[in-house]
């Protein structure tokens, strides 16, 4: 199970413990009895933090090591739970369907990338078996130009093994930013905020969070400037979402479905980038191909017994 579907198991397993009639400081103090082994630890150190005296959605806002990405989301859903009720169990259980898919598409990409990878690898390392079959050609491999064969053949062999695996592309991370801060304020609006009390809530993540765009606009709204304004002069981050939220006001469409097909999109774009990427790869392959693989094959494949003819004559 991947790191995405164990976060997305933890949090089923708070929304049953919500479902079963636990309140909020409850359900956190024994989610790590109910949750994934591997987060056991953390949420221990949770639990310690809330019988401390801290309050639900500033442990869950630190929570990153369980949550990653979507820690501030859940914490925005707790604090809406604590504030105004409503049904928080379900829109977790949304939010962990939204997780599981990203896990699926991550783990499709990443095995895409890594059979490309290996068989490229596998064709540019084919010309290191050919010193196992060296000495059969009956040539000098020891003295200085047989070692000097060996090793430029090798050096070229591997020089193509790593411009190949520079040639794949990297499966597209989960936590795309523009697709984070669309799913936090989807799961604030689900939550039952307003779209201006989401998008507040979501700008104030810590500053290593990517809503580091959204706190620039919230910034904005502080100058005067109305939430729809502020995104709209945004970044190439925010833009995205201001389409999405003018589109569901203008078709009176839930904003909330609208963000959340907004960070779908997002995502979608990324995996798409991917494999027209990897497309490409097996193109621009020909060119390690020329000047490493084919240059090794003749060094270690035919030097030897070139060397043998040369001597025979």
């Amino acid at each position: 199970m991947s790191r995405l579907e164990e976060r997305a198991e933890a949090l089923r397993s708070l929304a049953a413990l919500l479902r079963a009639g636990l309140g909020a400081h409850g359900a956190l103090c024994e989610w790590r009895n109910d949750a994934p082994l591997v987060f056991r630890s953390e949420l221990t150190r949770l639990a310690r933090r809330l019988t401390l005296g801290r309050r639900p959605p500033e442990c869950l806002a630190d929570l990153h090591a369980v949550l990653g990405g979507d820690a501030h989301a859940v914490a925005a859903i707790f604090a809406l739970h604590t504030e105004l009720g409503g049904d928080a169990a379900r829109v977790l259980d949304r939010l962990a369907g939204a997780i599981d898919r990203r896990a699926a598409a991550v783990r499709a990409a990443r095995a895409a990338a890594a059979g490309a990878l290996l068989s490229g690898r596998i064709v540019a390392g084919l010309p290191l078996l050919l010193l196992l079959l060296a000495p059969l050609s009956k040539a000098p491999l020891l003295d200085a130009l047989g070692i000097a064969m060996m090793v430029v053949g090798t050096a070229l062999a591997a020089a193509g093994m790593w411009w190949i695996g520079r040639l794949v592309p990297r499966p597209p991370s989960a936590e795309d930013p523009a697709a984070l801060i669309a799913d936090s304020v989807a799961a604030a609006l689900r939550a039952g905020a307003s779209l201006e009390a989401a998008l507040e809530s979501a700008s104030l993540g810590p500053s290593a969070d990517p809503a580091a765009s959204l706190r620039r606009a919230r910034r904005a709204v502080i100058l005067g400037a109305s939430w729809p304004d502020a995104l709209r002069s945004g970044d190439r981050i925010l833009a995205g979402m201001a389409v999405a939220v003018g589109r569901a006001y203008r078709l009176g469409t839930p904003v909330a479905e609208a963000l959340e097909l907004h960070a779908d999109r997002c995502r979608e774009v990324a995996i798409q980038r991917f494999e027209a990427a990897l497309r490409r790869a097996p193109v621009l392959m020909v060119l390690p191909l020329s000047f490493c693989v084919l240059p090794a094959y003749a060094v270690l494949g035919l030097g030897p017994h070139l060397r043998t003819l040369a001597s025979g004559m």
